[in-house]
């Protein structure tokens, strides 16, 4: 039997390359990234699974140049769609979805979504589901909150670790998955034909920055005033398969990190 033809947009960035590693490591597939680099070599392939890693990750871009943010997340999955024909299509998003992130109650993946609600950058990740609902016949939507992870470079925890600062408030709540976590039940839900579904991938529950910053023995040097809250429903993902804690996540994390740094 030959190998399942799986192509990786954005493969070496931060969630993409989890996804690269994640599939390449089983053979039944072959997997092909796709970047700037080799994008017109591969325009027009045909594809088992068709991975979307390649949206814009920053909120703050989405204010400061709601342009290129929505080119990014909207725009671009519609060129994706066309360019890279495939059997099957996974679109990763994002929980900025939703309007209110705080409660499980208002974030189940049925809850109606009012796009006016909206940052711009939640704004265009919805703009992207839309398009990949509306362009492909067989899709999977992962909707994901707060992540750690090889490669991170940037977000709350990456800003503890390495510089102490922090750029809201350290009473803020988020949640966590590491990256290969998220990775690995992706494709477990793809292999489960979990298609034409959204899913919420986090971490379950939610834990204060105050609190990763004492796990992490950091003395903050800066603290933000802005409070954000994230604590999205997992009870879709948990009736499918064990979804790993926030707290586990971050504990784990920690350590690594900290063994690294020895």
């Amino acid at each position: 039997m030959s190998a399942l033809k799986v192509g990786i947009i954005g493969f070496r960035g931060f969630v993409g390359s989890a996804f690269y590693e994640c599939f390449s490591s089983d053979k039944k597939y072959e997997v092909i990234g796709i970047d700037k680099n080799n994008y017109e070599t591969h325009k027009g392939s045909q594809f088992y699974l068709l991975i979307n890693a390649n949206g814009n990750s920053s909120k703050p871009l989405g204010d400061k140049d709601p342009s290129l943010d929505f080119d990014m997340n909207a725009t671009g999955t519609l060129r994706f769609l066309r360019d890279f024909p495939s059997e099957h299509y996974l679109h990763v998003s994002s929980v900025e979805v939703y309007a209110d992130t705080s409660s499980p109650e208002r974030t189940g993946e049925d809850a109606a979504i009012n796009p006016l609600l909206l940052s711009n950058y939640g704004f265009s990740k919805y703009m992207g589901e839309l398009l990949a609902k509306r362009q492909s016949a067989s899709w999977l939507i992962v909707r994901l909150a707060g992540l750690v992870g090889k490669n991170m470079k940037k977000g709350p925890a990456y800003d503890i670790m390495e510089s102490s600062r922090l750029f809201v408030s350290e009473s803020s709540s988020y949640q966590y998955l590491n990256t290969m976590d998220v990775a690995s039940i992706t494709k477990s839900l793809a292999e489960g034909n979990c298609w034409n579904q959204t899913y919420n991938v986090a971490g379950k529950g939610s834990i204060r920055l105050s609190e990763i910053a004492r796990m992490c023995n950091a003395k903050l040097l800066q603290s933000g005033s802005k409070q954000a809250h994230f604590n999205v429903s997992c009870a879709k993902l948990e009736s499918k398969m064990c979804v790993p804690t926030t707290r586990e996540t971050i504990g784990k994390f920690v350590q690594e990190w900290k063994t690294f740094r020895q």
